[in-house]
């Protein structure tokens, strides 16, 4: 999309024949979550931080050993996905499995130095990435237009949405 917008993409474009229509992109949100998911599972990103997702795994592994789970639904399919079928995956279970996942990784950075591993230090940056693309989500997602006027939710409030008071 950079390459037809001339280096800037943006929400909306003109009509290459008709200049005077206006052409509104729209992006599918479950590829994109799906693409962010592979990338941070598959390699480090960010410039001085180290977001990975050995945090994860870690997490993942105490959970097996503990009676008490952090996160309910967090499975070995969420960390290891056979690359092909990735696109198969249901979006709802992904989009389910990040809040928890970041609050327990929260928790678990929080509390690194009094009840839990020390592995759990260094986390802050991988929360803060899973805080924000959950966010991002949640801002770009179509479906939830109407919830935010009703909870009053401005980290769900859609990004074409005005929500009033009153």
């Amino acid at each position: 999309m950079d390459v037809n917008c001339q280096g800037r993409a943006t929400p909306v474009t003109a009509h290459h024949v008709d200049l005077l229509r206006h052409l509104f992109l729209t992006v599918d949100q479950c590829d994109r979550l799906k693409n962010v998911r592979s990338e941070f599972l598959a390699k480090k990103m960010w410039a001085n931080k180290q977001i990975t997702a050995d945090s994860l795994k870690f997490l993942y592994r105490v959970q097996q050993r503990s009676k008490v789970k952090p996160v309910r639904f967090l499975t070995r399919k969420h960390l290891c996905p056979p690359p092909p079928q990735l696109k198969k995956w249901e979006l709802t279970r992904l989009r389910n499995c990040f809040p928890p996942v970041t609050a327990a990784l929260q928790y678990l950075t929080d509390q690194a130095r009094h009840t839990c591993g020390l592995e759990f230090t260094t986390v802050g940056p991988t929360v803060e990435f899973m805080n924000i693309m959950r966010i991002l989500f949640a801002l770009m997602d179509g479906s939830n237009a109407v919830y935010c006027i009703h909870t009053d939710d401005p980290d769900s409030q859609h990004l074409l949405t005005h929500v009033t008071k009153g």
